[in-house]
């Protein structure tokens, strides 16, 4: 049996660590820390007007999804962006991915 790719969410607002110059360094430290653990996929940063900001991190498996959120918080590099982290306003979730997206061209 094939195993299921995993979309992990994690929705929260910023501390006041994130000026605007820090999503994009947020978001490479996020990455970078997530590209070496075994099953990561792909990652999306986003924050929308009220100041939510969603990651999203696609991973092969349920299981590899939960190991690295084991490891997350106290991994090397993690410091900073968890600093970013608002803990109260926190909220994640796994779910199956039920229909993937293929990659679509940038808008013109």
């Amino acid at each position: 049996m094939r195993a299921e790719r995993t979309v992990e969410s994690a929705a929260f607002r910023a501390t006041s660590c994130i000026d605007n110059a820090t999503p994009a360094r947020y978001a490479d430290a996020v990455r970078d820390r997530l590209a070496s653990q075994s099953g990561f996929g792909a990652s999306t940063l986003s924050c929308d007007q009220r100041g939510i900001w969603t990651v999203h991190l696609v991973w092969n498996s349920p299981a590899e999804a939960a190991v690295a959120g084991g490891k997350s918080p106290s991994a090397p590099g993690a410091a900073a962006s968890m600093a970013a982290i608002d803990p109260a306003s926190a909220r994640m979730r796994r779910a199956p991915i039920m229909l993937p997206q293929t990659e679509q061209p940038a808008c013109a």
